[in-house]
């Protein structure tokens, strides 16, 4: 059931970035080179954070740092440096 809804996503996400795509190829407002762009930027975006996600991810699996002892908080550092 949950991949389904990833599937309907990644189509909906696909079939939006072509409509937008066939707008900027007929839009009459942009030169040739800021429909190039903006063409670009509407699939390497997605791509982009995608790759974003992944790292976070990632990063997230590396072993976490042991807890700080009780009372050693953001506050008392500060308050120690004055």
């Amino acid at each position: 059931m949950v991949d389904n809804y990833l599937e309907i996503a990644l189509i909906f996400a696909i079939a939006l970035n072509i409509i937008v795509t066939l707008m900027v190829a007929k839009s009459g407002s942009f030169d040739k080179a800021q429909k190039v762009a903006q063409i670009v930027i509407i699939w390497v975006v997605p791509v982009v954070a995608s790759i974003g996600i992944l790292i976070f991810i990632l990063s997230d699996r590396d072993p976490k740092l042991p807890a700080s002892p009780s009372g050693a908080g953001v506050n008392e550092k500060v308050s120690q440096l004055e």
